[in-house]
């Protein structure tokens, strides 16, 4: 637990007011310092907003240069998320302009609720506080050491090196999960034991469990300002992220889902319209798609890639979704990793109206649409989405299985994944149909299964 009393020293009380994040930042890397500080090109959704934000900020105070100076440009994309009670925290490492630098420099923000806080910390500032209390200072300094090997690829001065591994403790209900680190330094055969160094990532749900609500420990407060110490209001019990507990109600039928998707006429003809599009594929077509919210209003992407989708900070702040879909042009007909992980962030802002949700994926294959069957396993799988290395690693294992056949096997593979990880997400296809003239166009949707070994087949509807 020491770890999370280190990181609560670190932020002050400087506020950047909450608005919804873009998907990708654009991905142009300009020559000037403004347009290298801010490209955040393939980076998390949270991050994107932050750079927003930022960007903001600097058009009014220009505090861009003198950032430059004396700290160097945040490598946006190198990131390191972990969540810190009822916040999420980015450590971002920033590269000095001084040549063959390491990292010296890492600028924390932490992300509540309702604001952002942020705090420059430097190796400056760590061996200072070293200096007062005594000690080797692995424990402030490892985490510079960490990034410049990591994101500079370059064995730190101080010889350290790392072995990583994860931990969970707990009970049977909930555990706590950590990546640890076990520093050495020295050479070969001849290497001092630094001891291990540990990012709190979150708490794993087990499903088999039997709860209804997991009791929070005091809230917490971030910072006290002037380098206070708040690290008594650690949480020191499990805090859920917003949303807090699914509702008690019945859970969807992907039956069901089906009628309500295949009778609803305006949806049938937007996925045509990307079904289209697809189809008649150009090299260089960009993905698209919408957002529709609750009420009845369909949000547009302001930023469109060959791989990438991006809608404008505020355009869906305070808004409810109830379908999301977008369009590969010449990718796979599931969802990405990257669009798991902005699906999962809008689960956990509160951004799901869960009983009317929709998500699809249209390629040449057809609609590839999800649902949630179960809100209380939904919510689990997306704190493991956006906090469960293993579950990316399981994602990259299915992803290589070869598709024996075709779209079959490429749906049942993914399904197989969604099962095994307990998810509370269904699957609906709409597949083409051609007419005599041999265009192809989608109908309705059918509710598919896999028996875990990539074998598709058709939930019994009728």
């Amino acid at each position: 637990m020491g770890k999370k009393v280190w990181v609560y020293r670190l932020f002050s009380p400087l506020l950047l007011w909450c608005f919804y994040a873009c998907v990708q930042e654009d991905g142009f890397m300009g020559n000037n310092k403004v347009d290298r500080f801010f490209n955040a090109f393939g980076a998390d959704e949270d991050v994107c907003w932050i750079t927003e934000q930022l960007r903001l900020k600097n058009d009014s105070s220009d505090f861009v240069p003198a950032f430059v100076g004396k700290y160097g440009y945040p490598l946006w994309k190198e990131v390191y998320r972990f969540p810190e009670g009822e916040n999420v925290v980015y450590a971002v490492p920033v590269k000095s302009v001084v040549p063959d630098s390491e990292i010296n420099s890492i600028w924390f923000f932490s992300m509540g609720q309702d604001s952002t806080t942020y705090r420059i910390y430097t190796r400056e500032m760590a061996e200072s506080i070293t200096a007062r209390a005594g000690g080797d200072g692995v424990e402030e300094t490892w985490m510079f050491d960490y990034f410049t090997i990591n994101a500079l690829h370059k064995k730190p001065e101080s010889g350290i090196s790392f072995v990583y591994s994860t931990a969970d403790t707990g009970t049977r209900a909930v555990y706590e999960s950590w990546e640890c680190v076990h520093a050495f330094a020295g050479y070969e055969g001849n290497e001092a034991d630094l001891g291990w160094h540990c990012w709190f990532t979150g708490f794993v749900y087990l499903m088999d469990a039997n709860f209804d609500k997991l009791d929070g420990g005091s809230s917490g407060s971030i910072g006290g300002g002037g380098g206070s110490d708040s690290s008594n209001n650690t949480p020191t019990e499990p805090q859920d992220i917003k949303p807090q507990d699914p509702p008690d109600r019945e859970d969807r039928s992907p039956c069901g889902a089906v009628s309500e998707l295949s009778s609803n006429v305006a949806l049938k003809s937007k996925v045509n319209n990307l079904f289209n599009a697809v189809q008649n594929y150009r090299v260089g077509d960009t993905e698209n798609g919408w957002i529709k919210t609750a009420t009845g209003e369909y949000v547009y992407p302001t930023m469109k890639e060959a791989e990438h989708l991006g809608y404008a900070g505020t355009s869906l702040s305070g808004k409810k979704i109830t379908e999301q879909y977008h369009s590969h042009p010449a990718g796979a007909p599931f969802p990405s990793w990257a669009d798991l992980k902005v699906l999962a962030t809008r689960y956990q802002r509160g951004q799901i109206d869960v009983a009317n949700f929709s998500y699809g994926v249209v390629s040449v294959m057809g609609c590839f649409t999800m649902v949630i069957t179960s809100e209380s396993a939904f919510s689990a799988f997306t704190k493991g989405v956006l906090n469960n290395p293993k579950l990316k690693e399981e994602y990259d294992l299915m992803h290589e299985k070869k598709n024996t056949n075709g779209v079959d096997t490429a749906i049942a593979k993914f399904i197989d994944f969604l099962k095994a990880s307990v998810s509370g997400l269904n699957v609906l296809f709409n597949e083409p149909s051609y007419g005599s003239n041999g265009n192809a166009s989608l109908g309705n949707w059918q509710a598919k299964d896999s028996n875990g070994n990539a074998s598709i087949s058709n939930y019994n509807c009728n």
